[in-house]
């Protein structure tokens, strides 16, 4: 094992091992560029607008925002000059090759796959080419349905695969070919390296069971935990045909 690689990998993983979306709101702002005044975003399921406020540009103009909930967008409407009511799927009113950059947080798994497919084909629509689409979703984990909206979960591979037109057997065919991954990040969550003791891990031999259970008040002792993938951030940039 190289060690340096471990180093950097242990660090990724401590450094994204969050609730908190601030690490991967970094990810998108990386793309926008500070003095690129005809450069415009579109930001899809906004919630209580705080990607926005995380990037914090000094003029809002070419930045546009959808969010499903009526009485959010009149809240963030006193802040941000283009912010529309719209429940997805939908067609989105804005002109196609039209956006340089599209930001979705923890959207995609509350859209059934029809509807998750007809929003792709409308990101599709209004990205300009070498644009940037950046995604980021949950995985399933212990927590994934704990909310009563949550659909089901999207892995990355998904919007790859249909925006790159990789060769797949799938229901519906891919929406591009011509994405490619900028870059993957996962986020982490920790989990207990002793398992279950309600499900337990068991032998057929009490002397293995018990030296199973010192291993395991061992590592209670040491504190030890296990990191495990809980969401990502996806970054796909449309090439020029």
């Amino acid at each position: 094992m190289n060690f340096k690689n471990y180093i950097n990998r242990r660090k990724n993983q401590k450094y994204f091992c969050t609730n908190s979306r601030i690490p991967f709101y970094n990810i998108a702002k990386d793309y926008i560029p500070e003095d690129a005044v005809d450069f415009k975003i579109l930001d899809i399921g906004v919630g209580k607008g705080e990607f926005a406020a995380h990037i914090n540009l000094l003029d809002y103009s070419n930045m546009f925002q959808i969010e499903g909930n009526l009485n959010t967008v009149e809240l963030l409407k006193k802040k941000y000059p283009n912010i529309l009511h719209l429940e997805l799927p939908n067609r989105i009113p804005l002109e196609s090759n039209s956006l340089n950059l599209i930001h979705s947080s923890h959207l995609v798994e509350h859209l059934n796959h029809k509807g998750l497919f007809e929003v792709l084909q409308e990101m599709n629509r209004l990205l300009v080419e070498n644009g940037i689409l950046v995604l980021s979703a949950p995985m399933l984990s212990d927590f994934f349905y704990d909310d009563l909206s949550h659909i089901k979960p999207y892995n990355p591979v998904v919007f790859i695969n249909y925006l790159s037109a990789i060769e797949r057997q799938a229901s519906n065919k891919a929406i591009a070919d011509n994405y490619v991954v900028e870059r993957l990040q996962y986020r982490y969550g920790e989990y207990d390296v002793r398992g279950n003791e309600d499900e337990g891990v068991f032998s057929h031999y009490y002397l293995i069971d018990f030296v199973i259970r010192v291993r395991n008040l061992f590592v209670k002792w040491l504190k030890i935990k296990a990191y495990k993938r809980t969401g990502y951030t996806l970054v796909l940039r449309k090439r020029v045909s």
